[in-house]
């Protein structure tokens, strides 16, 4: 069965130009001086994360049950972080590429 999809899929010319700053406290903010903030389910993640990795620094020994089942308990949280990361900076490059047409990254290590 073949399904012929006539809906337009192209993106719309845009003439809007922007400029990104990477930033500590803010994810992004940009030449508009919109802020975008870092995502808060990493917050309730991160603090599930610390209670699981002070749950397992309190099991015996590494080679019981219980704490391997800790240890997996870790890694699942940080494949779910890992998972979130990607998925809100998909999302947002996304929403900035569609909306922009020119974009100028500025990344300032600090340093010398």
């Amino acid at each position: 069965m073949r399904i012929n999809d006539t809906r337009n899929l192209r993106l719309k010319p845009v003439s809007r130009q922007i400029g990104i700053d990477l930033g500590i406290n803010n994810l992004v903010t940009t030449s508009d001086g919109e802020k975008v903030a870092y995502p808060k389910n990493l917050q309730k993640l991160h603090k599930k994360l610390r209670l699981a990795q002070k749950s397992l620094s309190r099991k015996r020994g590494k080679k019981s049950n219980n704490y391997q089942k800790a240890r997996l308990k870790i890694a699942l949280i940080h494949a779910l972080i890992l998972d979130s990361r990607l998925d809100y900076t998909h999302k947002l490059t996304t929403q900035l590429m569609r909306e922009n047409q020119t974009l100028v990254v500025e990344d300032l290590a600090a340093g010398n």
